[in-house]
């Protein structure tokens, strides 16, 4: 048995409050991390609400994930609010670790839409999903999810995992390729999916994202776990979501927010203002 192995058996009796605090001290320099090896190892996350899942994983700089504390905190929050037969949307689904968690708390009545635009982490979550034998639970799409149809500029230039619209912030002068951006009202009117959640990390395009969902949002009121960015894209967030009485939460506590300046960066639970109303 390799010494990562013998980690993870002593990580996963190691209680939830031990394991967040540990990671968060330690970030990226722990330890254990210079043990671990730096290439893909085909692995089963040992903690969290995605356990058991299969994995391809560089342990080294993708230890979170195999822990199963990655966004410990947004994990525990959409299995107390995903059930069985939800109809779900992914965007920005990265190399699939939420992707999984989702079709777990679907089950198999349920459906999982995954949009990813980055074709090497695509890659990586069609295989992922093979890996869980999840192919036919979840359908991924190449799009970029956006207030427009048409063609897109998008850099990879952050990082090999990494992407995000050309124009947006932080991006560097580097590899850009091109993608099919779409709104996702077009999405669902062609698709004839209406989702019941959406799990939203967009690099900073949250306002597009929102922009191009207004009719589904106003129709349908689906819950919307985002990820928020810079001071911009928080701005368009609070603007889009005000239009359809929507108010912003912070995960787990779900204390409301009452003004864009108690905005950070990180995770927010958007929901109609009856949903509040009915579950506060």
């Amino acid at each position: 048995m390799s010494f990562y192995e013998v980690a993870a058996k002593l990580w996963a009796i190691t209680p939830p409050l031990l394991q967040k605090a540990y990671h968060k001290a330690s970030g990226d320099y722990s330890l254990a991390s210079l043990f671990l090896p730096d290439r893909l190892e085909t692995v089963e996350v040992v903690g969290g609400v995605g356990k058991g899942m299969r994995m391809q994983l560089n342990l080294r700089q993708e230890r979170a994930y195999y822990l199963g504390i990655h966004e410990l905190d947004v994990q525990s929050f959409i299995a107390k609010i995903v059930r069985p037969g939800m109809k779900v949307y992914n965007i920005g689904s990265h190399v699939g670790f939420f992707t999984l968690i989702l079709s777990k708390l679907v089950g198999p009545e349920g459906r999982v839409i995954a949009f990813e635009p980055n074709p090497e982490v695509r890659k990586r979550l069609i295989e992922h999903l093979a890996l869980n034998s999840l192919n036919g639970r979840v359908r991924v799409e190449d799009y970029a999810l956006g207030d427009f149809d048409g063609d897109a500029r998008f850099s990879l230039s952050l990082s090999n995992t990494q992407g995000r619209f050309e124009d947006l912030p932080h991006v560097k002068d580097c590899s850009v390729i091109k993608v099919h951006c779409v709104r996702l009202d077009k999405y669902v009117e062609e698709d004839g999916c209406i989702p019941d959640f959406v799990l939203m990390d967009v690099e900073h395009a949250e306002g597009r994202v929102l922009r191009g969902m207004f009719k589904t949002i106003e129709t349908h009121k689906p819950l919307i776990v985002i990820e928020t960015h810079g001071p911009e894209a928080i701005e368009e967030t609070w603007v889009e979501l005000e239009k359809h009485q929507y108010k912003l939460a912070t995960i787990p506590d779900l204390r409301i927010i009452t003004s864009p300046d108690m905005v950070r960066y990180g995770h927010y639970l958007a929901a109609h203002r009856s949903y509040f109303e009915q579950n506060l």
